[in-house]
């Protein structure tokens, strides 16, 4: 399955068309952007994609009264039952963006990570998850879904805990070999992505991509 056939599963949604997140998605590409202007980016691309994934939630028409007459609105009944999953460390930025759009949205926090390539071992070593209902949105956010192994890991961790209505995984920057993973082990949940790039290289890293987008934020940690 290529891009193109990617993009056109009904269980991806690519904002490639947005040029406004497409803006942001290169500024962070770029290799001298600074840590400070890396953390906003992916702020601004978790507001951002926050606004553009709205489009997909349910709603209810309610009665308003302007100061002028009655008439008709929205609320988006969704946005109380979203809960959000925070993969430490690089999704901190990203997943405060969502939470400027959806601001009583319950929190999860899970720890985990690749080891280095070719085994590239998945560890999850912290999982603290909101208790939760069979009505709730879980969005699970990372800037980058690479082979997805980490990712589908999760999801099972998730999926342990109940039946929900959505999951839907979130990211900037998408390996096609990751979302096939996905799709592949979970028919039941949802991509949103940024953008689809070209492929992982041998070491399991995006390419064009952005490099190791934790270290990009917060900088390379201590090797002990």
């Amino acid at each position: 399955m290529g891009i193109e056939d990617l993009e056109r599963d009904s269980r991806v949604i690519s904002y490639k068309q947005n040029l406004a997140i497409q803006e942001l998605v290169d500024e962070l590409r770029d290799k001298e952007t600074d840590p400070i202007i890396f953390r906003k980016g992916l702020n601004k691309l978790g507001r951002y994609m926050g606004y553009e994934l709205s489009k997909t939630f349910d709603y209810t028409v309610i009665d308003i009264n302007t100061p002028v007459c009655p008439t008709k609105g929205v609320r988006i009944s969704d946005k109380d039952n979203l809960v959000m999953i925070n993969i430490l460390r690089a999704a901190i930025p990203f997943i405060e963006g969502f939470y400027k759009v959806f601001p009583k949205a319950r929190a999860g926090i899970i720890s985990a990570w690749r080891g280095p390539a070719p085994e590239s071992r998945i560890s999850v070593e912290y999982v603290k998850v909101p208790k939760t209902t069979k009505d709730d949105i879980i969005m699970i956010g990372d800037p980058m879904l690479a082979t997805g192994h980490t990712i589908s890991r999760i999801i099972d961790e998730i999926k342990s805990r109940g039946d929900f209505k959505r999951i839907i995984v979130v990211a900037v920057i998408s390996a096609p070999e990751g979302i096939r993973e996905i799709l592949a082990k979970h028919k039941d949940v949802e991509v949103v992505t940024a953008v689809i790039d070209e492929k992982l290289n041998e070491m399991n890293y995006i390419v064009p991509g952005l490099g190791d987008a934790g270290d990009r934020c917060f900088g390379e940690p201590t090797k002990k």
